[in-house]
């Protein structure tokens, strides 16, 4: 559906819906909402500079939706300390009047397309009336030209003693189909031997009715296969993890990093690969130090996309734990991607849990370790909004040796 064929009011309505729908995990440790938000600004600082406010309000209302009405139900909330809450309703007090404002001016813009489209659509309407006309009249002539055919047939069954009149079949196997009917003078119109072919007659009329596009479908906006922003990895990501893996993977040990980049021209570019501090198993990783982590992140203004880990000796797919992993990941960002290197057959997958039923299984799963779950329908699916870029630059920090 066009987005402009709602008014101004119940468009806005919308955004404010989606962005209320955001659900708390109370398995997701605190601080990761507080990063996700501020996340969030960041985002929303960049759109707000690229001129789509759109995509400002929108974030802003997550924001919003979270630290001001639902981040007290969370477990730990009262955990905080004072000086910490003090320090993040700074930012909320600061995003309210910059909402309200968003949303005047959206309201007007919301107004000026509604406008348009309704244009539209009475221009659409009328050219369709004057088409529907244009048909009528070709469909009076040939009801005309028919009744005239009739009355001559009887007039000329009188002529020839109740003998029924019809046009010799050689008359119409002698022409051709690119030739045109034949033309009788006015004052001949209907000669003793021919009689006028219907067929060009409803032919020519149609040429006049004036054309309209059926195909023309309300406009929409795509951000990829998925539905989601893509985000750009570089193929120079992949071969520098595995390179810094290749010890820990010759000792069957796991390796995790982490994935960051930007937001340009509604894209995520992954420009930064975060080796934090970690401990590994044969079939698992843990970060730790995360404080580290979160401080790089700052110092680089990055977003987190997502993150990566080895198989050392199984092929890449994600295991029950990796699921659970990930899904604290796509929870604060849809687009969030788990990729997994497996060296021993090289291979390397790009996974998401599907939207349609494994982000909510996982999600509501309370099992802990190793764990089976059901595998159909899927729980994970290829990303397919992941673009491997040949060439574009990374930059690595291994916080392991800091």
């Amino acid at each position: 559906m066009d987005p402009r064929s709602q008014d101004p009011s119940t468009r806005l309505r919308g955004l404010a819906n989606f962005a209320g729908s955001i659900k708390l995990e109370s398995r997701i440790p605190i601080q990761r909402y507080f990063r996700s938000g501020t996340e969030m600004l960041r985002m929303a600082d960049v759109y707000d500079k690229e001129g789509n406010i759109e995509n400002v309000y929108t974030l802003y209302l997550k924001f919003l939706t979270i630290f001001v009405e639902k981040i007290i139900e969370h477990p730990e909330y009262h955990t905080l300390s004072p000086a910490y809450r003090s320090q993040f309703n700074s930012k909320i007090k600061d995003v309210f009047p910059k909402t309200e404002s968003l949303k005047q001016k959206l309201h007007h813009i919301f107004q000026q397309e509604y406008d348009v489209y309704l244009e539209e659509m009475a221009k659409k309407k009328q050219e369709e009336s004057l088409r529907l006309e244009k048909e009528m009249e070709v469909l009076r002539i040939r009801k005309e030209e028919e009744e005239k055919r009739r009355q001559y047939n009887e007039e000329k069954e009188k002529l020839m003693g109740g003998v029924r009149y019809q046009t010799p079949p050689e008359q119409f196997t002698q022409l051709k189909h690119d030739e045109k009917a034949p033309t009788f003078p006015a004052n001949n119109l209907y000669p003793s031997n021919q009689v006028p072919s219907m067929i060009h007659e409803t032919k020519a009329s149609a040429k006049e009715v004036p054309g309209f596009d059926r195909n023309l479908k309300p406009r929409t906006i795509f951000l990829g296969p998925s539905g989601l922003r893509t985000v750009v990895l570089p193929a120079a990501l992949l071969v520098e993890f595995i390179s810094l893996a290749n010890s820990n993977t010759i000792s069957n040990v796991e390796t995790c990093g982490i994935l960051a980049g930007k937001l340009a021209h509604n894209q995520f570019h992954i420009t930064h690969l975060l080796i934090p501090k970690q401990k590994g198993t044969s079939d698992s990783c843990t970060t730790q130090n995360e404080e580290e982590l979160f401080d790089v992140q700052d110092k680089h203004n990055l977003v987190t996309l997502g993150w990566i880990h080895t198989h050392p000796t199984q092929t890449a797919f994600l295991s029950s734990v990796d699921l659970h992993t990930h899904c604290s990941y796509q929870l604060m960002m849809p687009e969030a991607v788990a990729v997994v290197c497996a060296p021993k057959y090289n291979e390397t997958g790009y996974f998401t849990l599907t939207t349609n039923h494994g982000l909510d299984l996982i999600a509501s799963c309370r099992q802990q370790g190793f764990h089976p779950h059901p595998t159909n329908p899927p729980l994970f699916e290829v990303a397919s909004h992941i673009q491997v870029h040949p060439s574009a630059p990374v930059s690595v920090i291994d916080m392991r040796r800091i």
